[in-house]
This record gives C-alpha cells, structure tokens and sequence, in this order.
C-alpha cells in the first residue's frame, strides 16, 4: 500500500492491475466507451432531440413516395444523422439510450421524448425490423438520413410521427461531480486492421475557468498545454506501450466483430486525481469520421477505466 494525500492506496502495474490478488480498488471502478470514430450515428456526446422550430419533439414525418417513403421535414433540420442506440453499434447503449432519453424529457416536459427513434402511425408504435436476424417487421430506417420506409404502403390519411435523437460529436468526458475525486486508472484503443482515420484524436487535460465560465486547456510545468494530438495512427503507436496480440474476426450477422483488431495501452495521466472543476476529455478535431481501406467495416474505439471516490 502506499499513502497519497493520507489515502491509502493498493500497489498497481503500469495497466493498473492490483498487486495482490487480495487487494481491492479504492472507490467505484467504471469503464467509459467512446462511440465508434467510424460509426457517427452512435455519436451521443452533446446530442440533442430532434425538434420542429416550434420547438416540439414530435416530429410529423412527410410523406415521399408510395405512401411507403417519410422523410423528416426542413422545420425538423431535413434529411440528418439519427442516433442508432438499439443495434449493438455502441457498448453500454441501453444505458446510453435511457440517461439521454430521461434527460431529453427533462428538457422538453414530453413523457414520449426518446433517443433512439420510436416511430407512431396514428398515435400506434410501429416495430423496426430485427437487425440481428434480418427480419422484417413494420418498417426501416436509414440512420444517415433519418428517412422511414414502411413495408405496406400507408393510407394519404395516416400520420406518422417520430421521436429521435441527432447524432452530434465523438468523444469521450470524464468529470467529476460534487465532493468526488475521479482517479483514471487504464486506457487503451481497439482499432481495425483497415482503420483509416481521417481526423486528429485529442486527448487533453482541462480546467474550468470561473472568470471566463468555459473550460480551458490546464498546463504543463514548460507552459505547454496538455494536448496530446494524434494525427496519424503511428502517433497511437508511439504514445503506447506495447500492443495485445492480434484478435481474428470473430462472428457474423451483426453480432461479430467487422474485422481483425488490436489493441493499445495508452499512455494517459494514469493516478492522477481529477477534482470538481477538472476534467479529461477525447475528441475529434473536426468530427470527421474514419473509413475502412478494404470492404470490410472498420472499427475505433477508446476505452478508460477509473474509479470514483
């Protein structure tokens, strides 16, 4: 054990593993997902409802073609990226899914207000086809236009009505809260074989300014912000230390993963302890997503581990 700030504190590995199988975290232990780089209709940092310039929540669909087609009107923002929550694209998505859903219907007092798109004919909720088993049920969406495809065609009178979230920006926030103290204990990034990335990942440190009531950059002992830009994938790799061994594409249908992967541990600021008023923060530069360099999907995902005290 060892004594910070009259805290005692277990013996860890560089990977943040107990010395001793006895021994315990101190506090509770969280593991905090990105979104997929490649997948921005999982991208639910500072996510929104999808609102007529009303502003309403409820959004009345209009009808393209056959009475089969709906798309999202221009009140509403138009053809955009909705939040897909329900189909294993994000880890923790249910969980997600419900702190964004109950914080959408604190904001707009709409006890129907979702995240993830629920779509009515006529007041009656409609079933999305079955991702995993490719079943057909009521209807589809694309989620990189937010447009609904029913598979029998409506009547000219039927109404259709969506609640939604709009996807926004990569990234991840760590913060504390009230009296606790946040300790990030581990990171590391799963990446694709084929992972083209097309953007800079910022991994920063920041402090929140009562004077200017925004967060700024917090500095380095030479004055230098602490702002590690990683612009290309060698930039990942030189800030690791070491990599896992490769993982083999496993699975199908969804379920699976898209493409052989690996895994870095990353060089974070590992046992610091973060205080109300502090903060860690990833993000993309300008929210452009990645791509795949082959015909398989790609995959980019970071993850940190770190306990609340």
């Amino acid at each position: 054990m060892s004594e910070t700030d009259g805290i005692m504190y277990p013996e860890v590995d560089a990977l943040g593993r107990m010395a001793t199988a006895a021994g315990h975290p101190i506090g509770f232990v969280e593991d905090d997902i990105s979104p997929d780089i490649c997948e921005p209709t999982t991208w639910y940092t500072g996510a929104m409802p999808l609102m007529t310039s009303d502003p309403n929540p409820c959004v009345t669909l209009e009808h393209v073609s056959g009475y089969t087609l709906y798309k999202i009107p221009d009140n509403a923002g138009g053809d955009q990226k909705l939040l897909d929550l329900k189909h294993g694209l994000l880890t923790n998505e249910d969980a997600v899914n419900m702190a964004l859903s109950a914080g959408f219907y604190a904001a707009t007092t709409d006890p129907n207000c979702s995240a993830h798109p629920v779509i009515r004919v006529n007041g009656t909720v409609q079933t999305e086809d079955d991702y995993f088993t490719s079943t057909e049920n009521d209807y589809s969406i694309d989620y990189t236009t937010g447009r609904v495809t029913f598979h029998t065609a409506l009547e000219d009178t039927d109404t259709v009505t969506m609640y939604a979230g709009k996807a926004a920006s990569w990234g991840i926030v760590i913060e504390p809260t009230g009296t606790e103290k946040i300790e990030i204990i581990s990171a590391e990034i799963q990446m694709t074989l084929n992972f083209n990335p097309k953007d800079t990942v910022h991994s920063v440190v920041e402090v929140w300014d009562e004077d200017e009531e925004e967060w700024v950059l917090e500095k380095l002992p030479n004055g230098l912000p602490k702002d590690e830009a990683n612009k290309t994938v060698q930039d990942i790799i030189n800030r690791s230390y070491g990599n896992y061994a490769q993982i083999p594409r496993i699975g199908s249908n969804g379920r699976g993963t898209k493409a052989p992967e690996i895994q870095f541990p990353l060089t974070l600021p590992e046992h610091q302890l973060y205080v109300v008023g502090q903060r860690f923060r990833v993000y993309l530069e300008n929210n452009t997503p990645g791509e795949s360099s082959d015909s398989d999907e790609a995959l980019c995902v970071v993850t940190v581990k770190y306990s609340r005290k």
